[in-house]
């Protein structure tokens, strides 16, 4: 295959473009335009097409996406349809019917999966969920937004971080220009999920045994506002952090304290002395629902964090991970500058509803506060939240 072009992508397409064949036009010049520069064969590219109005229709599939011709003729044969946009929908059915194995996808084999969704207006029904879906099955979506697409609904099904998945575009008539940068998107995308991945974390592992000490709380979200299975991506999140580092007593201690309306000690620094029985300990914690209450808990965690400098004489590096999804109900200034005054490293990490600048005050510097849009986006951070503690010694 020519360059980074081993991957499934599938162009979504809001086809009901009312009223000008023109505009339909420039849509079908740019997909002829990309196509013609990817290198489309069985085992390098494949591209699936997906039109889409009030009702989707799989206009070819990956496993018959596999000859460049074929494909711009499809392109080619594309029609305006009426209707209204339904792109919630559209993206359940390319989740359920596009990238499955047995309609030609090739997730199995670690190949990069790719959705493109074109779209120029609002959709009529709810995209979050459908997209969250699409996300955690391993598919990295890039929205392209023209005329009056809707930035908020974008940045819901794009994946993170969102300036390098979402274009937005006045006209249609933009789209012939934003075609080498679309490309470049493309080609950057694969590149990363083939061979970026895993260098770093292995880069990351090597990078952070050598924070030989320190001592880390993590300050847990469970309110009720969380649904189950986003709880459980926390955990997950969470885990894969703390696996990077050295669990021992001398060296890296973690502990943690789940919140909302009032805090629970899930477990002392000192309990766990091995990344085993650390990740466990997090699996069982449970949710506890409720409100908000961040500002008290980052009090309770604080004695915490004192307790544990004292036990080793003041000298080793103190963090506090901080991860929510709402607005504080109670005020957050004064235990953050306590927090602060005890040259605590706090990271902030907000995922949905959380306040930007509740993050920013938490955390104090803003390259300690972390925003995500969705809680499978976690994972998307994760590298560089290790990289941040690290560098702090």
């Amino acid at each position: 295959c020519q360059g980074p072009s081993v991957a499934d992508v599938v162009f979504l397409l809001d086809v009901s473009i009312n009223g000008s064949q023109e505009n339909f036009d420039y849509l079908k010049e740019f997909l002829e335009e990309s196509v013609s520069a990817l290198d489309i064969k069985e085992n390098c590219m494949r591209i699936g097409l997906v039109a889409y109005s009030n009702e989707t229709k799989v206009i070819n599939s990956l496993s018959r996406g596999v000859n460049k011709s074929e494909v711009l003729q499809y392109i080619q044969n594309l029609s305006p349809q009426a209707g209204n946009a339904y792109t919630g929908a559209a993206i359940r059915k390319i989740g359920k019917e596009v990238f499955l194995a047995q309609n030609g996808s090739r997730k199995n084999q670690g190949v990069p999966q790719i959705a493109v969704l074109v779209t120029h207006r609002p959709s009529e029904d709810n995209v979050t969920m459908a997209a969250v879906n699409l996300r955690r099955q391993g598919v990295a979506i890039f929205t392209m937004g023209i005329e009056a697409a809707s930035d908020s609904q974008l940045e819901k099904i794009a994946s993170h971080p969102a300036e390098q998945y979402i274009s937005k575009l006045k006209t249609f008539s933009d789209l012939a220009a934003h075609n080498q940068t679309f490309l470049k998107k493309l080609r950057k995308q694969i590149t990363h999920t083939v061979s970026v991945l895993s260098e770093r974390t292995e880069s990351l592992k090597s990078g952070c045994v050598d924070t030989e000490e320190a001592d880390i709380y993590l300050l847990i979200d469970g309110s009720g506002s969380i649904r189950a299975t986003d709880f459980q991506e926390m955990k997950t999140f969470l885990s894969e952090v703390v696996r990077m580092f050295n669990i021992a007593p001398q060296k890296v201690r973690v502990g943690a304290v789940q919140y909302a309306d009032s805090w629970d000690l899930e477990f002392e620094i000192n309990k766990y002395s091995n990344k085993h029985d650390l990740g466990k300990a997090i699996e069982n914690i449970r949710q506890m629902g409720g409100n908000t209450n961040t500002g008290a808990a980052l009090n309770f965690t604080l004695g915490l964090l004192q307790k544990a400098k004292q036990q080793r004489g003041n000298r080793v590096p103190c963090h506090l991970v901080v991860l929510t999804n709402g607005m504080s109900k109670d005020s957050i200034s004064e235990p953050a500058n306590r927090l602060r005054n005890e040259l605590i490293h706090v990271h902030a990490i907000g995922v949905k509803e959380a306040n930007r600048t509740q993050l920013q005050e938490i955390a104090g510097k803003e390259k300690r506060v972390y925003y995500v849009h969705d809680f499978d986006a976690l994972k998307n951070i994760r590298n560089q939240v290790v990289q941040e503690i690290c560098a702090e010694e």
